[in-house]
């Protein structure tokens, strides 16, 4: 794990607004759709695609699944387009399924923590696949100034 500054990007996908408990059924739905209209989606950056964890709204979590773009030309509808400041992360690579990107997360919290750092809710996973095949994703948590 390491510290590192990251520049601005920017993200169209679909927006995701749950309560915890919804979000094992709204997720995988959302993804769902998201891969199969990502060819709408145009200036992208790479294959791989990102979930963006923007935080909490009361008790609602807020999430974008989608792609890294150039430009926000041509949004297709029903899809957000999301600008990310430069910002500091936690990085982290994982290697393995899927499955164990919740326990990735919570090392790296814990990591931040044992290092005098303070991490929030805002978190981006990079490395979703079309195919579902990938075997990395890297992992960001942000770091409070």
């Amino acid at each position: 794990m390491e510290v590192v500054q990251e520049g601005p990007f920017k993200v169209v996908g679909l927006k995701v607004v749950a309560r915890w408990e919804e979000l094992w059924r709204e997720m995988p739905r959302a993804w769902e759709e998201f891969i199969a209209r990502h060819g709408a989606v145009v200036h992208r950056l790479e294959p791989a695609f990102v979930d963006v964890s923007l935080g909490k709204s009361g008790d609602l979590y807020v999430q974008v699944v989608g792609s890294r773009v150039h430009a926000f030309e041509d949004v297709p509808p029903g899809m957000v387009a999301l600008e990310i400041p430069a910002q500091r992360y936690v990085r982290y690579r994982h290697a393995g399924p899927v499955e164990g990107i919740a326990l990735s997360f919570g090392r790296m919290y814990a990591w931040a923590k044992d290092n005098g750092l303070e991490a929030d809710e805002f978190k981006l996973d990079i490395g979703y696949t079309a195919d579902g095949a990938e075997q990395e994703h890297e992992l960001f948590v942000r770091v409070k100034p």
